[in-house]
């Protein structure tokens, strides 16, 4: 499946808007880079420009804008596909296609910054997060992780507002996209945003049970959507 999904996607990664996509993360990532910060090790600088708001909502508009130019610009082959096969099959690999999509983004990103790191630190090591006393490595690859499934969740998002021809389902996807990317209300945990961009919670442990808790709410959420809304389309 692995193959199929990355051969329908290889050539919108080759063109001139993924190098475009590249491009703009690098300029995201200036401020992080040369910003003063409290510490300048490999580690610290990664987590440093993962937290930084203007990188979290720079990537995550860039991601959306990518899967939806993707969506229009391969939607006729869509239509077409329709005509010999499965709705449901259908359904499954564009899933499959904004899912790869997403994550190859966000990878690239991880690896730009890691790169940005790189160049400009004065070691490589470890550190600790001194609000959670943890190191700052095992609090990166948690960071990590809950990046993974947000851009997966947004993702879908954007693939279910494309397609959805239920005008007040798609204004209320669209309306909690932006709420999410944007961080409205950033004083409380309950959007992406804020996730992101390093909300002290009391405790590391409760941090992660309270993420885990609310990602599964929007895994459910757009599994409802999907059952309810997408899968009964005949016009994919």
């Amino acid at each position: 499946m692995f193959k199929s999904v990355y051969n329908r996607c290889k050539l919108y990664l080759n063109s001139y808007a993924t190098f475009g996509t590249i491009f703009i993360i690098l300029v995201l990532l200036i401020v992080p880079t040369f910003e003063y910060k409290s510490s300048n090790g490999f580690f610290f600088n990664i987590r440093y420009a993962c937290q930084n708001s203007l990188v979290i909502r720079g990537v995550l508009l860039l991601y959306v804008y990518t899967i939806w130019s993707y969506l229009k610009k391969y939607k006729n082959n869509t239509y077409q596909a329709h005509r010999y096969g499965n709705v449901k099959l259908l359904i499954r690999n564009n899933i499959c296609d904004v899912l790869f999509l997403g994550l190859t983004l966000e990878t690239v990103f991880l690896l730009l910054n890691a790169t940005a790191a790189m160049v400009f630190n004065d070691g490589y090591y470890f550190g600790v997060y001194q609000y959670y006393n943890i190191s700052n490595l095992n609090y990166l690859i948690c960071l990590i992780i809950i990046r993974y499934i947000i851009v997966s969740l947004v993702s879908l998002m954007v693939y279910f507002i494309f397609h959805t021809d239920k005008k007040v389902l798609k204004l209320v996807l669209f309306l909690l996209m932006v709420f999410n990317i944007m961080g409205f209300f950033d004083d409380y945990p309950i959007t992406f945003f804020t996730l992101l961009s390093g909300y002290k919670f009391k405790s590391f442990i409760f941090e992660i049970v309270y993420v885990t808790f609310l990602l599964i709410i929007y895994v459910f959420g757009l599994i409802i959507v999907k059952k309810k809304f997408i899968n009964k389309k005949r016009d994919l």
